[in-house]
């Protein structure tokens, strides 16, 4: 297998590397000597959702020994990644991070008997993404995306379920920024999110400009377009990466 030039990494594609992996920890590590990978962020969403189907690299919490360093370096070497596909640093460094998200992570799969594999559960990852508060991101598009399929698999995430989230992992409901707590109040009382993220994301297409502020509003074309910017290139980028998706994944069948 190796990846294109945009080096996006699709759900298909992250069993493979994990796998991959788990097989070159083995050899490095030359005993018997178990490693456990969190998931966070867009690679949680790509293995427990469909509505997000690539990202450019995998952000995780690991608790290995150096020597799977030295096999997540050979891993993406071998499928022509760039350096940081698995993104072990910026965890500590987000305001987002918080030591007790291991406590709360729920298993995914063990690969080759010595990898196991965790992920963040719904509600607590909709309380990183805002507490992580990171305005000019796809982040919040990602939170009613969770919202959706969490309803659809009719196991919607309630609002007290956030705050026992952000409670349990931050101390405090205060701990979420202001405009985190304003933004999934307003999101939630529109209440049909599947509808909500097909509004937004289409809007995005069609005009290219959706506001930061559409957080605060029923209707997120009410807003200065002008607000945007990065807001709009991060909708586009999302939008360009779905379209390019079935292109991507028969190149890589033919490589494979």
């Amino acid at each position: 297998m190796s990846f294109d030039a945009m080096n996006v990494i699709t759900r298909e594609d992250l069993d493979l590397l994990l796998n991959d992996l788990s097989r070159e920890y083995r050899k490095q590590v030359k005993k018997d000597a178990p490693a456990e990978i969190i998931l966070t962020g867009g690679a949680s969403i790509l293995i427990n959702y469909g509505f997000r189907d690539t990202d450019f690299y995998l952000d995780a919490i690991i608790y290995a020994p150096p020597a799977m360093e030295e096999a997540i370096r050979q891993v993406g070497g071998r499928h022509h990644l760039p350096e940081g596909w698995l993104n072990q640093g910026a965890s500590a460094a987000s305001p987002s991070w918080s030591p007790h998200l291991a406590r709360y992570a729920a298993y995914y799969r063990t690969y080759s008997d010595v990898l196991i594999v965790r992920t963040i559960r719904a509600e607590y990852l909709i309380a990183m993404y805002l507490r992580a508060c990171r305005k000019y991101t796809i982040d919040f598009l990602d939170v009613i995306g969770i919202l959706a399929e969490q309803q659809k698999l009719g196991k919607p995430v309630t609002m007290e379920m956030i705050r026992v989230a952000a409670k349990n992992l931050y101390g405090t409901w205060d701990s979420i920024p202001t405009f985190s707590r304003r933004y999934i109040r307003n999101v939630m009382k529109n209440g049909d999110y599947a509808e909500y993220y097909n509004r937004v994301t289409a809007q995005g297409q069609a005009i290219k400009n959706i506001p930061i502020t559409f957080a605060e509003n029923q209707n997120p074309a009410d807003t200065d377009p002008s607000q945007a910017q990065d807001m709009s290139a991060a909708i586009r980028q999302f939008t360009v990466r779905r379209a390019s998706r079935a292109a991507i994944l028969e190149q890589l069948r033919h490589e494979l």
